[in-house]
């Protein structure tokens, strides 16, 4: 691998990165629940492929999609996040259904659908296609923040709205990672490896003068 000596172009590329690790800081910090489009997560049980609890409602998909199990009761409605299109409309491609039809305060489901795989594409669980109806409740559709290498959006519902907890001593936010996986590292070890990054960098520069 060739050495790129450029102090201009080193700058643009190590802030990128900063970047990003900057953003997963802030988000391992903020979010009390965290979960991907592979199955990971972190404050929830992890996710796997099975039958889609909303498909008897007729709401839902017949074929196997990411279900993540809750331990607690969430108000049943559907997230809507989307990309945006070149003339300026929202286009819905992640839906993460909150499902609880008994209202059970104990339990109930987190379903992640997302668009279909490009040709060729390795897909991940959630590549499932969209559900061919929503409920009701409806929340978004929101913008996503980040790149395709790694996408995401925060969402903390207010009391009633798709997800909010029935029982609850305050808010929770979902950290949900449409594009990429759920960080690792703890909050500690990130900011560890940012304060070595940044000493690099100062030292990079500081050879390249």
């Amino acid at each position: 691998m060739k050495l790129d000596t450029n102090p201009v172009r080193s700058l643009v590329k190590a802030l990128s990165i900063f970047g990003v690790a900057s953003a997963l800081m802030v988000t391992a910090v903020s979010g009390q629940v965290a979960l991907d489009e592979y199955g990971n997560s972190i404050g929830i049980p992890a996710g796997a492929l099975g039958p889609d609890p909303s498909f008897g409602a007729g709401i839902g998909l017949p074929g196997p999609v990411l279900v993540f199990p809750l331990t607690f009761g969430v108000v049943p409605g559907d997230l809507l996040l989307a990309d945006v299109s070149t003339n300026g409309n929202l286009i819905p491609s992640d839906v993460i259904r909150f499902w609880n039809p008994a209202g059970d305060p104990t339990k109930s489901f987190l379903i992640f659908y997302s668009d279909r795989p490009e040709p060729g594409e390795i897909p991940p669980p959630a590549d499932t296609g969209l559900p061919l109806q929503f409920q009701l409740l409806i929340a978004g559709p929101f913008v996503e923040t980040g790149t395709e290498a790694f996408n995401f959006y925060d969402y903390t519902p207010l009391p009633g709205m798709p997800g909010a907890p029935l029982v609850a001593p305050g808010p929770l936010t979902y950290h949900i990672v449409s594009d990429g996986v759920v960080p690792e590292p703890s909050t500690a070890s990130l900011a560890f490896a940012a304060g070595g990054f940044l000493i690099l960098l100062k030292r990079r520069f500081q050879t390249a003068r």
